[in-house]
């Protein structure tokens, strides 16, 4: 069985860019195609994406069918009750397993992972974003060492 994955990463709300990205999905898109985003969709220093508290952001992936999407940096930067709307507002599941309050709740939210099935085959997609701590705390959130909150998501 050949599966497809078609993957965007860094796109930091360059809105200019999505028709042409929309383009290219639907060229490639077929039943055996997993189409995700790895973070840093949302670039919360556009105008369009503060404005809408990241709702653009989810509503160009929905519009254009993603699978699944990681939370990067940005998204975490943009502070909880954004990164809540975003993912909210998502169509798909968003996947960051090493995300924390500042409590040490994982958000509720989030998933640490999900487990598909394309044609008979179980796949599994975990997430995580970079620890960048220094300025995630400034936002009320912890993020945590991405390995080992991977070896924790894969023994529950």
């Amino acid at each position: 069985m050949k599966l497809k994955i078609l993957y965007t990463n860094d796109l930091h709300s360059r809105f200019e860019e999505f028709a042409r990205i929309a383009s290219a999905i639907e060229e490639q898109r077929d039943d055996k195609t997993l189409i995700l985003d790895a973070g840093d969709n949302a670039d919360f220093s556009r105008l369009e994406t503060e404005g809408t508290n990241g709702r653009i952001s989810s509503a160009l992936l929905n519009r254009m069918g993603y699978t699944a999407r990681v939370f990067g940096n940005n998204e975490g930067f943009a502070g909880k009750e954004n990164t809540r709307i975003t993912a909210e507002t998502s169509d798909c599941p968003v996947i960051t397993c090493n995300m924390y309050d500042l409590e040490g709740k994982k958000f509720d939210f989030l998933k640490d992972a999900i487990t598909l099935n394309v044609s008979g085959i179980r796949i599994l997609i975990i997430g995580v974003t970079a620890p960048l701590n220094v300025f995630y705390r400034l936002f009320g959130i912890e993020v945590k060492d991405p390995e080992q909150e991977v070896l924790s998501s894969c023994r529950t």
